[in-house]
């Protein structure tokens, strides 16, 4: 079944959508690292308060700490210095039954649709995972709400096909 829907659209550089783009799609990984640096955190408590182990303790409570608050803040920082050369910029997508087409001034891709594998919505932004490993983010603010709505369903109904 093939029609002739089509989106197009563009949207200027947003560096807190992005962070809040990368915050969302790893989320997860940053879920397991604070959960994994609690779980150091209380080992390291029973070391010290339960077995006068103070140095290794001290170690484990130190590891602990960073995986729980250091590591996803800089895990953080990193990723957004890494990808602005190509993700700070203005983009223009379209979107149709080919699946998402998506450029700026150094990149054009199009993400056909038995790639793509999850949609989140989330305030004036839409992801759509590829796969386990990306995601292309499409800055839907500035569209009124009934395109941003019938743009959403249409991806939806086609993301998670294949």
């Amino acid at each position: 079944m093939s029609t002739d829907t089509s989106f197009a659209f563009s949207a200027g550089p947003d560096q807190q959508a992005l962070r809040t783009a990368f915050q969302h799609f790893l989320r997860p990984t940053f879920t397991l690292l604070r959960g994994g640096g609690l779980a150091m955190l209380l080992v390291g408590l029973a070391l010290v308060l339960l077995w006068d182990q103070y140095v290794a303790g001290l170690l484990v409570l130190m590891l602990g700490l960073g995986f729980a608050v250091v590591v996803p803040s800089r895990t953080l920082r990193r990723v957004m210095q890494r990808s602005a050369a190509l993700s700070g910029r203005g983009a223009s997508y379209r979107v149709d039954e080919q699946g998402i087409f998506a450029a700026n001034d150094l990149v054009e891709a199009l993400y056909r649709w038995p790639a793509l594998t999850r949609v989140d919505e989330l305030p004036g932004m839409l992801l759509v995972a590829i796969g386990e490993s990306g995601f292309v983010s499409m800055r839907t603010g500035d569209l009124d709400p009934q395109t941003r709505a019938a743009l959403t369903e249409f991806v939806r109904a086609r993301v998670g096909r294949a």
